[in-house]
C-alpha cells in the first residue's frame, strides 16, 4: 500500500495571509514529483502558489 505524503501547507500557512517556502523542503516531504500534488493541496485550501519574485529556490504562498 502506498502511503501519501503531504507537506502541511495548512498548518504551514497557520494563521498569517502569506508565507515564503524552500523548494527544497517541499521536495523533502513530497519527493520529486512535488509540484502537482503541492498545486492541488493549494487548490484544495484556496491558496495562491506562485514563485518568488526574486529567488527561483522559492515560493510564495498566499491566501486568496
Amino acid at each position: 500500500m502506498e502511503r501519501e505524503v503531504k507537506f502541511d501547507l495548512q498548518s504551514a500557512l497557520g494563521q498569517r495571509k502569506s508565507i515564503t517556502i524552500q523548494i527544497r523542503d517541499i521536495e523533502q516531504v513530497m519527493g520529486d514529483d512535488w509540484l502537482l500534488e503541492f498545486s492541488a493541496q493549494a487548490q484544495e485550501l484556496g491558496l495562491r502558489v506562485d514563485p518568488h519574485r526574486s529567488d527561483p529556490s522559492l515560493l510564495s504562498v498566499t491566501r486568496a
